[in-house]
């Protein structure tokens, strides 16, 4: 099985911000804890930024489809 480029640890309070932020919906419940797919998850570090409790780290997996998308300011778009 692959690892993801993000990973919940068990800092989660279970608030379901990182769910909702999710744009593939990689972030899934799963027995009271949540799991990320690797094989949804771009990197693009959405739920990292959104977690009130930073329990969302980056590994050092690059995503399953490529290299990490992230999102940059409009001011740095072409």
């Amino acid at each position: 099985m692959a690892t993801a480029p993000v990973r919940v640890t068990d800092r989660c309070a279970g608030c379901g911000a990182c769910l909702l932020t999710c744009p593939t919906h990689a972030i899934r419940p799963l027995g009271g804890t949540l799991l990320v797919r690797a094989d949804l998850c771009t990197g693009c570090a959405e739920c990292v930024e959104v977690c009130p409790v930073d329990a969302i780290d980056l590994t050092d997996e690059p995503p399953a489809g490529g290299p990490r998308m992230t999102s940059r300011p409009y001011q740095e778009m072409p």
